[in-house]
């Protein structure tokens, strides 16, 4: 690749907008769990917390234009980012993230990070709870999904603790009674005892996690909310 064409800029723009998806549940990008304005549209191109558009700004001194650029130069040198320290070849903890996905039997509801573990799961009968909206490639997506499963749908995890000790583990914990759930806690809460760490879990929202992830408990169940009441 001797030259790489850049077009045109989009426009940066930070607004509500009239939301074109309001009947699906997942559809919520505006004020925190609950907010009565969540259903309208947030559009955020200049947030340079989120945004990845390549003009440069003020706010982020053109750090997605040096990433192209730096990426191009791994391109046209080896093509990998073996032995390169290139910043497009060096991911911070906060920039690496783990599948988390969701799965229930109807009396279990477990989570996993291992693709493998989910196959053989979904094949021994448990059904693989979706995410609300497209986009993700890692998961399988629904557009009108029933209300407990958008609470229960996949997620994201950091891969490793974040800096400052902004975050905490998720433990995958397993109860005497032989259900699932998660704990910050290494000892499960005394509840159970503690089958993996998942991945870690920012203990302060921003951009990147803004909603809340909970463990909530009805007739001796669990299952895990994010970003929702335990209700559904």
């Amino acid at each position: 690749v001797d030259y790489l064409f850049v077009g045109t800029f989009n426009e940066h723009v930070a607004q509500p907008q009239t939301n074109p998806y309001s009947s699906n549940p997942a559809a919520v990008s505006m004020g925190l769990d609950g907010d009565a304005d969540a259903g309208s549209l947030w559009v955020d191109m200049f947030g340079d917390g989120i945004t990845r558009d390549l003009e440069p700004t003020l706010e982020d001194a053109g750090a997605a234009w040096k990433l192209l650029q730096s990426c191009m130069r791994v391109l046209k040198s080896s093509g990998t980012c073996s032995g390169s320290t290139e910043e497009c070849c060096e991911l911070s903890p906060e920039a690496k993230w783990v599948n988390v996905w969701s799965l229930s039997n109807g009396k279990d509801h477990l989570l996993t990070v291992d693709q493998n573990e989910r196959s053989v799961l979904a094949k021994s009968g448990w059904k693989e709870i979706c995410a609300p909206f497209g986009g993700a490639t890692a998961f399988c997506a629904t557009s009108n999904p029933p209300s407990s499963d958008y609470h229960r749908s996949p997620f994201l995890l950091y891969q490793g603790p974040l800096a400052a000790g902004n975050s905490a583990p998720v433990h995958r914990c397993l109860s005497a009674g032989g259900t699932h759930f998660i704990s910050g806690d290494p000892s499960c809460r005394g509840a159970g005892k503690a089958e993996s760490i998942l991945g870690y879990a920012s203990t302060k929202r921003s951009s990147e996690t803004p909603r809340q992830l909970a463990l909530c408990s009805a007739a001796g169940a669990f299952r895990v909310s994010v970003g929702g009441a335990c209700d559904g």
